[in-house]
C-alpha cells in the first residue's frame, strides 16, 4: 500500500484522473464526503462504520442518495484499486431501502402525502427567512467566483475554483433546506398560563453548583447549542415543558441523573 494519504489528497489524486465531463459531478459529491469525514483525516484512520454512516445520512436528508452516492462510491473504489487503502470500503457504502423506494416513487410519479408541517416560534421563523435573504444574495458573488477560477485551465491545480464550487454546493443545498422548512413552518405560541413551552428564556440552578444554566426551549428544527437553544424533545427540553417556576426537574446524564430548580421564566413566547 502506498504511503498515507489524507481524504482530501486521495480526493484530488481521484478528480484528477477523471474525464472533464465526469469531473464536475464527481467533484461536488467526493468532496462532500471528504469534508464530512475529515480532509486531514488519514485514509487508514476512516473506518467501516464511518462510511456506513455517511450512506445513512445521505439516505435520510436527498431525494435521490443513489446518484449521490455513486461517485463517493468511484472514490473510495479508485482509493483501493490505487493502494491508497488496504480495503475497499466502497462496500460499505448503501443506500437505505426506505429512501431507495422513496426515490422509485418519486420517479414513477406516485403521489405522496402531504408535507408535514415544522412547528417552530415567530423568531425562529424570522431567523431562517433572514438567513434565507443572506444566502440567495451571496450567489452572484459566488458564481462570480467560479467563473474567475474557471478561467485558470488547469483543474487539477486550481484550488481557487474547487473552494469556490464547494461554496456554491454548500449554498445551494442550505438555500433548498430553508426554503423547504419555511414552507412546511406552522408558528406555534408557547404554552398558554405560567407554563414553561416554546420561546420560553429559563434559568436553573444545578443542585449542589452555584452557577446559572440559562437557555431557551424551542422547536427541533431551531435547536442550537451554541446559541443555549434547546429543542423541546431533547431530553432538557421534555424535562421543562410544562413546569413552572420554583419547579424541580431531573434530567439524565450519562454520570447520572442531575437536579436543577427552575430559578426563572421568561415567557417570550407570549
Amino acid at each position: 500500500m502506498e504511503q498515507t494519504s489524507t481524504i482530501g489528497e486521495a480526493a484530488a489524486k481521484f478528480l484528477a484522473q477523471l474525464a472533464p465531463s465526469e469531473r464536475d459531478k464527481a467533484h461536488q459529491e467526493a468532496y462532500r464526503f471528504a469534508r464530512w469525514i475529515g480532509f486531514s483525516r488519514r485514509l487508514d484512520e476512516i473506518k467501516p462504520l464511518d462510511v456506513a454512516r455517511y450512506g445513512e445520512q445521505i439516505s435520510a436528508t436527498t431525494n435521490d442518495p443513489a446518484s449521490v452516492l455513486e461517485p463517493v462510491r468511484s472514490f473510495l473504489a479508485y482509493a483501493r484499486k490505487s493502494g491508497l487503502t488496504g480495503t475497499n470500503l466502497a462496500v460499505h457504502l448503501r443506500v437505505k431501502k426506505a429512501a431507495a423506494f422513496k426515490a422509485l416513487t418519486r420517479n414513477k410519479r406516485v403521489s405522496r402525502p402531504a408535507v408535514e408541517p415544522v412547528a417552530m416560534t415567530a423568531e425562529g421563523r424570522a431567523a431562517l427567512e433572514s438567513e434565507l435573504r443572506s444566502l440567495e444574495g451571496e450567489r452572484p458573488r459566488v458564481i462570480e467566483e467560479i467563473q474567475k477560477a474557471a478561467a485558470d485551465k488547469d483543474f487539477r491545480e486550481n484550488a481557487p475554483l474547487q473552494a469556490a464550487k464547494e461554496r456554491q454546493g454548500y449554498l445551494e443545498g442550505r438555500i433548498r433546506e430553508v426554503e423547504t422548512t419555511l414552507k412546511a413552518a406552522v408558528v406555534v405560541n408557547g404554552v398558554a398560563g405560567d407554563r414553561i413551552g416554546p420561546g420560553d428564556y429559563v434559568v436553573l440552578k444545578e443542585e449542589g453548583c452555584d452557577d446559572d444554566l440559562c437557555l431557551t426551549v424551542v422547536h427541533a428544527t431551531e435547536a442550537n447549542a451554541s446559541k443555549a437553544k434547546i429543542s423541546l424533545v431533547s431530553p432538557m427540553g421534555k424535562a421543562l415543558v410544562g413546569r413552572r417556576l420554583g419547579d424541580t426537574v431531573e434530567v439524565a446524564a450519562p454520570g447520572g441523573t442531575v437536579r436543577y430548580k427552575i430559578a426563572a421564566v421568561d415567557h417570550k413566547s407570549g
